[in-house]
């Protein structure tokens, strides 16, 4: 798990890396990387990884004083806006309210 963990994070700047490109960095098939990932966490691969971009990006709202839509860039989304959608989505509240709570 740790080097599963160690490969996407190295990765989450990338807006093309996907299931794919982490098999092949794992050296399993897409079929084998997802039965893993699902037996150790309990989501499919992809989850997993927009799980991981988010939980990096709400740290880097704590730890850098980038905005709000570099932070979404500078862990793989392509775009301001779905960043925005998928963090308040997952934490309940917006990527502002929650940099406001650090001041």
């Amino acid at each position: 798990m740790e080097h599963l963990l160690e490969i996407i994070h190295q990765n989450l700047s990338d807006e093309n890396f996907d299931v794919r490109a982490l098999s092949h960095d794992i050296r399993y098939s897409r079929t084998q990387t997802y039965r893993r990932i699902k037996n150790l966490t309990s989501l499919a691969p992809s989850v997993f990884i927009a799980e991981q971009r988010l939980l990096r990006a709400r740290a880097m709202l704590f730890e850098t004083n980038l905005t709000i839509a570099q932070i979404g860039y500078a862990t793989g989304f392509k775009d301001a806006g779905y960043f925005s959608r998928a963090f308040k989505r997952r934490f309940g509240e917006t990527a502002g309210a929650v940099r406001e709570t650090r001041k």
